[in-house]
């Protein structure tokens, strides 16, 4: 699946395994800026390729190699700001995707949205044979572990087929 360059993003704050963790900003940007802007002011531009915006190998990675478009952020918000309707910023709007990505991380209620969850799954790339166990989860905080869990196990799996291990 292609992702929009042009898709509005959260200010990155901090960093969390191998995705950066996103929370509400009134910054409106896009993946390119936010990995150029964090190249620019990070001692590490590998640390910046491989932790934020990259799917390559540490070991593979060259420095100050190219924007990878089809790379993933993952975005965190407060669960206050999730309850309410998912308004986020009053001068940021959230793409289809990036807002799946949000009722992934903070899904109101598991039992209730299981349909939605599993859309949302869908729309992250989760192949159906891995949802079952993500679906499964006892609370929200389990379910947000086994996505991102999932997410940097398939970021991996991805490298090395990309590396032609």
């Amino acid at each position: 699946m292609t992702r929009s360059l042009d898709s509005p993003l959260m200010k990155c704050t901090q960093f969390f395994m191998n995705v950066v963790i996103c929370s509400a900003s009134s910054m409106s940007t896009n993946r390119l800026h936010v990995w150029r802007k964090l190249r620019s002011t990070i001692k590490s531009p590998a640390k910046v390729d491989r932790s934020v915006l990259r799917i390559h190998l540490e070991e593979r990675l060259a420095a100050y190699s190219p924007f990878d478009e089809m790379s993933i952020m993952l975005y965190e918000f407060a669960a206050c700001t999730n309850r309410e309707n998912r308004q986020f910023v009053k001068t940021s709007t959230l793409s289809s995707i990036d807002t799946a990505f949000a009722t992934l991380l903070y899904p109101p209620s598991l039992a209730a949205n299981l349909p939605i969850l599993q859309h949302c799954l869908t729309i992250a790339g989760v192949p159906p044979c891995r949802q079952g166990s993500i679906l499964e989860s006892d609370s929200p905080q389990q379910f947000r572990m086994r996505f991102i869990s999932w997410n940097r196990e398939a970021r991996v799996a991805c490298s090395v087929v990309n590396s032609g291990a």
